[in-house]
């Protein structure tokens, strides 16, 4: 007790040096809680995942361009689903800006255009309305959209009335107009961080010849849920997580 009220006494007198000792106090415990708050929610944490120990990231690679982690043309992605035979379900995710319109005001969004088989693959669920599901694959499927919780939390303020709305998808290549049917639960975004998730009919891009023939476009990353146990020649595949 001495020493502290000795301490403090000191301190009292010294306001610039005590101002001094309280910052440096104040900013080592907030890093070292900013810190820890990141490892435990990247590291320590679980995933929203369901069955997250069996996702497989799955990647190529192209010797002709001297790439050794590669992603994936819908060619490639075909003569993969058919020549291998170890893994169980696949899903593809590739992003492309879109022009939203019909919420609020305009707005240019990043986002992910998702096969039907990709959300369950990643064993997430919707905290809104449903994701997409394999009943929405194929061109002449009606275009749909899901919302990112992120997105659906900061940009609408969770506004439960968004199920159902119509939105209009600009892009370099023509227009869509999709259904809002759902909201993501919060995630760790992967492979790439978005706003709203479209399936392949809302992109035209994503049906145009260059995108659907051409085995140089590679705009496609794969994952798959299931066996990782590759054989013969089969591609390469490594744990996300």
């Amino acid at each position: 007790m001495n020493d502290l009220a000795f301490a403090f006494r000191r301190l009292r007198k010294s306001p610039g040096f005590t101002f001094v000792v309280i910052i440096t106090l104040a900013l080592g415990i907030g890093a070292n809680a900013a810190i820890f708050t990141l490892v435990r929610g990247v590291l320590i944490k679980p995933l929203v995942n369901r069955d997250e120990d069996r996702l497989v990231y799955i990647r190529q690679s192209a010797p002709g361009t001297r790439t050794e982690n590669s992603t994936w043309s819908i060619p490639e992605i075909q003569d993969l689903k058919a020549g291998v035979k170890t893994l169980s379900k696949f899903g593809d995710f590739s992003t492309i800006a879109f022009t939203v319109l019909g919420l609020a005001e305009p707005r240019e969004v990043n986002g992910g255009v998702v096969n039907g088989s990709y959300f369950d693959v990643m064993g997430l669920r919707p905290v809104l309305g449903r994701l997409i599901e394999p009943q929405d694959d194929g061109p002449k499927a009606p275009s749909v959209v899901v919302l990112t919780y992120r997105f659906w939390s900061g940009a609408l303020g969770k506004d439960p009335s968004v199920i159902g709305k119509k939105i209009q998808l600009g892009g370099v290549e023509g227009d869509r107009t999709g259904t809002i049917i759902g909201v993501l639960e919060p995630s760790i975004p992967y492979p790439q961080e978005t706003e709203i998730i479209a399936n392949v009919s809302s992109s035209p891009h994503h049906l145009g010849a260059t995108m659907v023939t051409e085995r140089t476009h590679r705009k496609q990353y794969v994952v798959d849920s299931g066996n990782s146990g590759f054989k013969g020649e089969d591609q390469n595949a490594e744990q996300i997580w």
